[in-house]
């Protein structure tokens, strides 16, 4: 069911979209025991990390980092320590505050060349993939590029993901 909510800024939009994913988390693991995030980059998401990885906000104890997955829906073709990387963004501001394991966060290597980057994450998400049943993602956020771009690397990924809620921040 599409649901379309206005906010005045940034900040009520983290908070806001922070609410929604952390009942979502709740919803998949109660329903799989495990959630997986597809995370976004850019310059829109890092407050959104930031709220998500606060245990002084409403949601902050109510997930379980133990049993959720991390994976991108893009990457620059950056090392991950990079100013530019959607991973550094990510481990800045959301996975080094949060009790994630490490075995859980599936990064694209942005190190490497983009085909070779592009055919090593294939083989992690069709592992993922052969791994559980129901959708791929529980919550795949999306970033809007300067250039309207969205997950460009992987622009037929939306069309074969059911029952995936799509955030654009």
């Amino acid at each position: 069911m599409a649901r379309l909510t206005l906010v005045r800024n940034k900040t009520e939009i983290s908070a806001t979209a922070a609410e929604r994913i952390t009942s979502l988390i709740e919803g998949a693991i109660a329903i799989r025991q495990a959630a997986a995030i597809s995370l976004t980059g850019g310059h829109t998401p890092d407050q959104l990390y930031e709220f998500l990885a606060d245990p002084d906000r409403p949601w902050g104890a109510r997930i379980d980092w133990t049993r959720v997955h991390l994976f991108w829906g893009d990457e620059r073709n950056v090392p991950p320590d990079h100013p530019e990387s959607n991973f550094g963004l990510a481990s800045r501001t959301l996975i080094q505050r949060v009790p994630v394991d490490a075995s859980r966060v599936h990064r694209m290597r942005g190190e490497l060349s983009g085909v070779d980057a592009g055919r090593e994450y294939d083989v992690i998400l069709r592992t993922r993939r052969n791994e559980i049943s129901g959708p791929l993602f529980d919550v795949m956020l999306l970033g809007i590029g300067a250039d309207a771009h969205i997950a460009s690397i992987f622009p037929r990924a939306c069309l074969s993901l059911r029952q995936t809620t799509f955030l654009f921040l």
